[in-house]
């Protein structure tokens, strides 16, 4: 199995090493997640690393900055892993994002979107 990386909240880190290996734009086939109400790892943040990321999937859910564990998510992203090339339905469209496993970063608020 190939390996692809999945960025939950990711964003470009300033630093001379992730800049050397992601800039100006790199190929790897990538899972993005993000939080619409995400306050941590704020939009602009985001795009940036999406802006340079040639092949990739971007989900988002209407939470914060956590990974959605929902039984819609938890699908998603096993049948992601265990094969991310195939065409498999957006978890947002089979239902709430909304966290119910109580899997929210402390201290931060996450409401459904």
């Amino acid at each position: 199995m190939d390996n692809h990386p999945i960025h939950l909240s990711g964003f470009i880190a300033p630093d001379r090493l992730a800049t050397t290996l992601m800039l100006p734009s790199y190929s790897t086939l990538t899972l993005h997640i993000l939080g619409k109400n995400d306050v941590i790892v704020i939009e602009e943040r985001s795009k940036m690393l999406l802006e340079i990321s040639a092949n990739k999937r971007i989900e988002e859910h209407g939470g914060g900055h956590f990974v959605p564990s929902n039984a819609n998510w938890r699908n998603f992203f096993r049948d992601y892993l265990l094969d991310p090339l195939r065409n498999i339905l957006s978890p947002k469209l089979s239902g709430s994002s909304a966290p119910n496993s109580g899997a929210n970063t402390p201290g931060v608020l996450n409401t459904p979107g």
